[in-house]
């Protein structure tokens, strides 16, 4: 497995396996928001083919999607996926958490599957891609955009353990 670190156009990186290559890079939405883009392929030859748009599959996070990763990054919550995407919505993608062996992006596209596979070296790659782009986007820094996920984590939980107690939320038109 290798890891490929690029700011030629912008941050990227890409990381090699044995029959795929996935590539996580800098991008912007059409607002011009920044967030990331994930492009995975077959290799062909041992190789990455990725002018093949039949061989690639290629998925700009939403800015709800790229808070969830970043969300579930930081492990306040177990899974991170999105469905929908391109002109045809038929584009999704799901993240495992693959423990030791590091991280596993299925990318999925009318019927087919890629998987990349960021290996745990990767993980702090992908970490500094996601709060990097977050921070960007918000005009923010990226320790206020850690301790704002933070936040709203804390937030999210306090209002859940209240519902639990049998106390509603004073939002809710309960008083």
């Amino acid at each position: 497995m290798e890891i490929v670190f690029s700011q030629d156009y912008g941050r990227s990186f890409t990381a090699y396996s044995k029959k795929s290559a996935i590539n996580i890079k800098d991008s912007f939405n059409q607002r011009n928001v920044a967030t990331l883009t994930i492009d995975s392929c077959n290799l062909v030859n041992s190789k990455p083919d990725w002018q093949n748009r039949s061989n690639k599959i290629s998925i700009q996070l939403t800015q709800i999607e790229l808070i969830n990763m970043a969300n579930y990054i930081l492990g306040y919550s177990e899974s991170c996926s999105g469905n929908y995407h391109g002109t045809e919505k038929n584009k999704s993608f799901q993240v495992h958490d693959n423990g030791l062996s590091g991280i596993i992006i299925n990318s999925h596209q009318a019927g087919r599957t890629i998987s990349g596979v960021i290996p745990t070296e990767g993980r702090q790659l992908l970490i500094t891609m996601v709060f990097g782009r977050l921070a960007f986007g918000w005009g923010v820094s990226v320790a206020d955009a850690i301790g704002l996920l933070k936040i709203d984590f804390a937030r999210k939980r306090a209002i859940a353990a209240t519902k639990a107690e049998g106390y509603s939320h004073p939002q809710q038109g309960h008083h």
